[in-house]
């Protein structure tokens, strides 16, 4: 033991870093390795959060006011101020193994109030929702699939629009993301669920968001 710590003191010398630069080096060097998607929904709650610290320059460890700082500038553009607390809560969830004060800041007083206030602020801001399919866009959608040369991606993608229309789901729930790295197959539509007769069609959905309702 003794040579080798002869040895490292003959290698090359380090000089020190100030103190404030790996401080802030440290959070710069962590937010590289939780940026890495897990398939989880709180990928993207994340990934916001990260950009909105990169593009201030500010730290990614949580504090009151960067939180307060991050939820008054998603809500400026095309965030919902009723979607703040799953973003919040997603944000949490990753970080939690991290900073495990992030709850405590998440459940703060003042984190509430910058809450409430979004809401007020904002709560005669016309937001522009998506129109629902309705019956009348099925049928022209069949109408265009009668054709003998629409190619089976078409009539797919038609299938896919019927089941989801009646079977009341997320798109999630019957697709997968384009990147393979989000792909969770415990939550995937088996093929061999479906059951069919002449009139209906059921399968069996393996997880769902309105479970946590």
């Amino acid at each position: 033991m003794k040579d080798l710590l002869v040895g490292s003191r003959k290698g090359r010398q380090r000089s020190a870093f100030p103190l404030q630069h790996l401080d802030i080096q440290t959070p710069e060097t962590l937010s590289q390795a939780i940026a890495e998607p897990t398939g989880h929904d709180y990928d993207t709650h994340l990934l916001s959060y990260l950009e909105f610290c990169q593009l201030y320059s500010l730290p990614i460890t949580p504090t009151m006011t960067t939180f307060a700082r991050y939820m008054v500038f998603i809500t400026h553009f095309d965030i919902t101020p009723e979607s703040l607390e799953t973003y919040l809560s997603g944000i949490s969830f990753r970080l939690r193994a991290y900073f495990p004060e992030v709850d405590e800041i998440r459940n703060s007083r003042f984190i509430r109030d910058v809450s409430n206030g979004i809401k007020r602020k904002h709560e005669n801001r016309d937001y522009q929702h998506k129109e629902p399919i309705t019956f009348s866009q099925l049928e022209n959608v069949a109408a265009s699939c009668k054709n003998v040369n629409n190619s089976y991606d078409d009539r797919l993608f038609f299938a896919l629009l019927v089941t989801g229309f009646f079977g009341l789901l997320r798109i999630g729930e019957f697709t997968d993301p384009n990147n393979p790295r989000l792909i969770n197959r415990e939550t995937t539509i088996r093929r061999d669920s479906l059951t069919s007769t002449q009139h209906s069609a059921s399968f069996v959905l393996p997880a769902s968001k309105i479970d946590k309702v």
